[in-house]
């Protein structure tokens, strides 16, 4: 039987966030809380559920593997969107206060909790928050959301064959 509970300790108090399941545990990344400060940059956080526990943890901050060059981490953002394919989140677009909107695609491995950034080939969409995205088989679909460059409401549909990792637009806006 479900229900629901009232309160947990240690989870992240956010809006536009995104998540993932996997397995008995859920992933959530970044996300707005008014009062944070979103104009520093700093790495996204990273918050795990786990629904036999009901137990919140925060994976800590990654550390540089060179000395002296950051690591790779998306920035703290707000408006992303996630997907899940065998055991790696695909983590794209989303913006903060500072940087803006971000086309780059991150991938986060839930077994290792390691960040890369995979080299994509195709018709990159264009930078953008707010929109949504799914999965049908090895391919993510994200669909919309607010175009920073363009300055517009995006109708349109690009897909991700993580296969290949190749972009393709799938339909273009049409104006009424």
């Amino acid at each position: 039987m479900l229900r629901w509970t009232v309160h947990l300790e240690g989870g992240p108090r956010r809006v536009n966030h995104a998540a993932v399941a996997v397995g008995h545990r859920v992933f959530s990344f970044g996300g707005y809380c008014s009062g944070e400060d979103y104009e520093t940059l700093r790495q996204i956080d990273v918050h795990i559920f786990n629904a036999v526990s009901l137990r919140w943890t925060k994976l800590p901050p990654v550390r540089p593997t060179i000395r002296g060059q950051p690591p790779v981490v998306p920035y703290m953002r707000y408006g992303h969107s996630t997907v899940l394919i065998d055991d790696t989140v695909f983590l794209w677009g989303g913006r903060n206060d500072t940087e803006g909107a971000c086309n780059v695609l991150y991938a986060f491995d839930v077994n290792t909790h390691k960040w890369s950034t995979p080299r994509v080939l195709g018709t990159i969409p264009g930078a953008r928050d707010g929109h949504s995205a799914c999965v049908l088989g090895k391919t993510m679909y994200i669909f919309g959301g607010y175009e920073q460059l363009a300055d517009c409401f995006s109708n349109d549909i690009h897909k991700l064959d993580t296969s290949t990792m190749t972009w393709t637009l799938i339909c273009l806006s049409h104006e009424n």
